[in-house]
């Protein structure tokens, strides 16, 4: 019998709407960050920010080790006018952008119930950064 069960959230309990490889919907989502944010960003920008995130898709470029958000943003943000303090907002934004469409899977609440009236344990991972 089971003790405990981890669920990944995304595609597990919530589902969202954006394809799981991201590479065509960078320039959306730094559009989106340039109104939320207040910066204009030319179509250099936008490329060199392209660039940096599929160097480091594991879909598109698959990796053996773990690189940080940060690590990928502060390059990007680097060579974009960006100032390094607001590099919070900008992977806050970005991020935002592809979890604006989600939805909880309809059979997610009643098998959470399920599990848990039977004393197992419950927990969920995210990326969310």
């Amino acid at each position: 019998m089971f003790k405990a069960i981890v669920f990944d959230i995304g595609q597990t309990l919530v589902e969202y709407s954006k394809p799981l490889n991201w590479s065509q919907l960078y320039k959306p989502a730094f559009e989106s960050i340039s109104v939320k944010c207040g910066n204009t960003f030319t179509d250099s920008h936008y490329q060199h920010a392209g660039e940096v995130l599929t160097k480091y898709n594991t879909r598109v470029n698959p990796r053996d080790y773990e690189v940080t958000s940060d690590q990928i943003f502060a390059e990007i943000v680097s060579d974009m006018e960006i100032p390094m303090s607001d590099i919070e907002q900008v992977k806050f934004h970005f991020y935002s952008y592809f979890r604006q469409d989600s939805s909880v899977f309809p059979e997610v609440e009643k098998t959470l119930r399920k599990l848990s009236e039977k004393g197992i344990l419950l927990g969920t991972l995210t990326a969310y950064l």
